[in-house]
């Protein structure tokens, strides 16, 4: 919720003062021992963002909820002033926590989270000017080194945005299970006959601070059965003799007469068209659908079509409902998408007040971001990127292999428009 979002921040680390335990449980990542903080010290405590680069400090890890309670009572503690009951202290514990929460006597700085988005949404994006890459070689197998050797701007960058951590597995493979170890990673580069690349592996836990988006790395793991970078010949034509048998009774072939229109009637371009969501997860809620029919013959003219038609149709949506002000695009592609029809398409929708889910915890966290370090969320974050080499831009938008993806191969776009 946005309460709880609000209070994980981390407080000022004090190595001499009394350990405050962690939360457990968050993302799996919360070590046994917490840091140690300084009731003396509280102010400017939930000024910082949420921050556990054991890299820069090994101390610093998140609070747990009630971290502003501790505080209180540390600082009670050093002045004398344990004096009271513990039904007392409580309440006055819990007042004086809320009171960091909100404006109050106290003075404290409000944590409302509308306060930044307001200011973040009337703030232009403004880029840094795009700089040579300094890690030409960078790769997500070996992106730990190449932080290392990031230039001290990048750097920065970096570690106000990011913690990477590594950590180390090991395992045991029994002589009979060895054979079929060895056949699983027959795809794997080195030497299979030892396998200690499978007896001692790296994870790489990339973790953004601001947005919670976090991402595990093991290289091991693209050498798994069943992965490739590619499809065989035997599963492209597979899937080339599926998408041609579904093109018997398929409604999207057949919209003119097989698929709803909105009520203001039917957009359409000379590549695709839309067609009224029959089962709507939102109030306004379409399909942006190509009228060809296989999912596996995607051009660039087809999604700048694609594109075009979809803006056509949040225009229109926004011209019947000013509160509508929130687009959102999901591209279904095949049924491990849960798509209900091959025939690809695309799900528009538009919400109230916020976008959905993730693009909205990332909009918080960037408005938070610029407000801590008064410098622009994607401005920094692309700097990382294109310092790494792995960002390309055009004119005002920049695509990058993001470095915290929610799937191994996800490209970020930003523009400013």
């Amino acid at each position: 919720t946005p309460f709880l979002t609000t209070i994980d921040h981390t407080a000022t680390i004090d190595h001499t003062g009394p350990a405050v335990k962690p939360r457990s449980g968050s993302r799996g990542l919360s070590s046994a021992s917490g840091p140690t903080i300084s009731g003396t010290r509280l102010a400017g405590a939930l000024d910082a963002p949420p921050h556990r680069n054991v890299s820069e400090d090994p101390g610093c890890d998140r609070l747990s909820v009630a971290a502003p309670l501790q505080l209180f009572v540390d600082q009670m503690a050093r002045q004398g002033r344990m004096y009271c009951f513990p039904g007392i202290l409580l309440i006055i514990a819990v007042s004086y926590s809320l009171g960091m929460l909100v404006h109050s006597p106290w003075g404290r700085p409000s944590l409302d989270r509308l306060a930044p988005m307001q200011t973040y949404e009337q703030r232009p994006l403004q880029l840094h000017a795009q700089a040579p890459t300094e890690v030409p070689d960078a790769s997500f197998a070996a992106l730990s080194s190449a932080v290392g050797r990031l230039g001290p701007s990048s750097r920065l960058y970096f570690h106000r945005l990011y913690t990477l951590t590594l950590n180390d597995g090991a395992l045991d493979i029994p002589g009979p299970f060895q054979a079929k170890v060895k056949k699983m990673f027959s795809a794997y580069p080195g030497d299979l006959d030892a396998l200690e690349f499978v007896k001692k592996q790296q994870v790489m836990v990339l973790y953004n601070r601001w947005t919670f988006e976090e991402t595990l790395f093991n290289a091991l793991r693209g050498y798994r059965p069943g992965y490739s970078a590619a499809l065989s010949p035997e599963k492209e034509a597979e899937l080339k003799e599926l998408v041609e048998h579904s093109k018997d009774g398929c409604d999207f072939c057949n919209y003119q007469e097989r698929t709803a229109k909105d009520p203001w009637g039917r957009i359409e371009s000379e590549l695709c068209y839309v067609a009224s969501n029959v089962a709507k997860y939102q109030g306004y809620h379409s399909l942006i659908v190509p009228k060809q029919h296989s999912p596996l013959e995607i051009s660039l003219a087809l999604v700048q079509d694609l594109l075009q038609t979809a803006n056509k149709w949040f225009d229109k949506v926004y011209s019947q409902d000013r509160n509508m002000q929130y687009p959102h695009i999901m591209w279904d592609n095949l049924p491990r998408s849960s798509a209900s029809q091959l025939h690809f398409h695309w799900q528009a929708s538009v919400n109230r007040d916020h976008y959905y889910a993730r693009a909205n915890q990332v909009r918080d966290g960037a408005a938070h971001y610029e407000e801590a370090h008064r410098s622009s969320f994607w401005a920094d974050v692309i700097a990382v990127h294109e310092a790494l080499g792995l960002a390309v831009r055009l004119d005002d938008a920049v695509a990058m292999a993001y470095i915290t993806p929610t799937k191994e191969k996800e490209l970020v776009v930003v523009s400013k428009s």
